[in-house]
């Protein structure tokens, strides 16, 4: 992952959920979120993540029901 790129990711794939028309049954955030945890890097780019991009991430395993292996792969 380029440098900083994931808090980016992060914050679409959140604004994703946040739209009106989303479902939590929409696979799409999951799946993106379930390649992110396994990219290259993935570990140190966490390391970066502001506080504030942190809580989004968590907001948004909340709103799509992740399950606990990909939370535990955002737990920071």
């Amino acid at each position: 992952l380029p440098s900083g790129m994931l808090g980016s990711l992060l914050e679409t794939l959140h604004a994703m959920c946040s739209e009106e028309n989303f479902s939590p049954t929409d696979l799409f955030v999951v799946n993106v979120l379930t390649v992110l945890k396994s990219a290259p890097g993935f570990a140190m780019e966490t390391m970066f993540l502001s506080k504030g991009e942190r809580a989004t991430v968590q907001e948004t395993l909340s709103i799509v029901s992740a399950d606990k292996e990909l939370i535990s792969a955002f737990t920071f």
